[in-house]
């Protein structure tokens, strides 16, 4: 997948991982109310991809803006946190 152009919210999720189940609703109303493009990247799916943005625990959320990550969230945060994210990407 090709994120270079991109401006979006990037979540890395597995479905052995409840933390990304849970967090899912609450990462993709942020994503809509923003008018953000949200991305879900399954790391057993695409582990490339979760290799060259350094995941090393999940769930992760970036924010990249025009293909560039401008900021992440590890693990499962508050609604507000994810807005704040989705705030860095206007």
């Amino acid at each position: 997948m090709n994120l270079s152009d991109k401006t979006a919210i990037v979540k890395f999720w597995a479905p052995w991982c409840q933390p990304c189940k849970v967090i899912t609703p609450t990462v993709k109303s942020v994503a809509e109310r923003s008018g953000i493009e949200l991305i879900e990247i399954n790391i057993d799916e695409d582990q490339q991809l979760a290799i060259d943005f350094g995941v090393r625990s999940i769930p992760m959320v970036v924010g990249i803006k025009n293909g560039v990550p401008v900021d992440q969230v590890v693990g499962a945060q508050t609604e507000a946190r994810y807005m704040e994210l989705a705030a860095k990407l206007q």
